[in-house]
């Protein structure tokens, strides 16, 4: 059975999502000796190394060495990156790659030698270990290896395992994409409050406790959304004017159109930096 806090982790990147996964890893008991992290640049591994008290390494080819490896950099870079690194085959790492747009098959082609490769779509909530992360795992990867990387990610949120790897970019387009646009959704609540006469601390207090308290009862998993949305509806009342707006912009049909934009980004990625296997 596998246990997390045997395990030996190395992450490629010490950017948020790195950062996260640290934190959750930590927060699990896993010693901050078992962790490593690589990056170019010193000064960003001097912050973790004292933070976190783990090893750091400007060389990517000491995270080679893992149990599992964590591909936590830009897709844009990512090709280069892999192609530098000279795995191990007998090792046969986890390799768990939070890059967007980019397919298991092109990192399995850009390593050269066999590898378990899942993918995982994480949001920024989870530097809260409040994420919600998405799955996708190779048809090669042994449901050993799928478990270790849920026990993993579960250390800073949900996960949803995702059989068809092309819905990972609507998985992309919703949760990963997601918290920003209900920051958007708040400043724009914010800002209509403190037009209509109330000050900017009180909108945005109001504003977050309620989205706050909505998501715990939409998580109660009693009622719907839909549901929920008509007990607060009253006939005539003020929160029917309000939806009414809503429906005459067609807001379901420009959340129909932000999910469809996002999920097309997401599916071109690959495509536009020429990563190819």
């Amino acid at each position: 059975m596998f246990d997390p806090k045997t395990a030996h982790y190395a992450f490629i990147g010490a950017g948020n999502m790195a950062q996260a996964l640290i934190t959750g890893l930590l927060q699990q008991g896993v010693p901050p000796a078992q962790i490593l992290v690589c990056s170019p640049r010193q000064a960003e591994l001097d912050v973790l190394a004292h933070t976190f008290q783990v090893h750091t390494s400007t060389d990517n080819q000491a995270a080679c060495k893992a149990d599992i490896l964590i591909l936590a950099i830009k897709p844009q870079i990512m090709k280069p990156v892999i192609e530098a690194l000279r795995l191990t085959p007998t090792l046969n790492p986890l390799i768990l790659s939070v890059a967007a747009g980019i397919r298991s098959d092109q990192i399995q082609g850009w390593f050269q030698v066999p590898a378990s490769i899942i993918r995982v779509m994480p949001n920024t909530p989870a530097l809260k270990q409040l994420g919600a992360l998405g799955l996708y795992a190779a048809p090669t990867v042994s449901t050993e290896k799928k478990r270790q990387a849920e026990k993993v990610c579960q250390c800073v949120g949900i996960t949803e395992w995702i059989s068809d790897e092309s819905l990972m970019d609507v998985v992309t387009a919703l949760s990963g994409s997601g918290p920003a646009y209900f920051f958007y959704w708040a400043e724009g609540l914010i800002e209509a409050a403190v037009e209509l006469g109330l000050s900017e601390k009180i909108a945005q207090n109001l504003c977050y406790q309620t989205m706050l308290g909505a998501a715990h009862m939409l998580l109660d998993g009693h009622d719907s959304a839909s549901t929920l949305r008509q007990k607060v509806t009253s006939p005539n009342g003020t929160t029917e004017k309000g939806i009414q707006v809503l429906e005459q912009h067609h807001m379901k049909q420009i959340i129909h159109a932000v999910l469809e934009a996002a999920t097309k980004r997401g599916q071109a990625m690959a495509q536009e930096w020429d990563l190819t296997v």
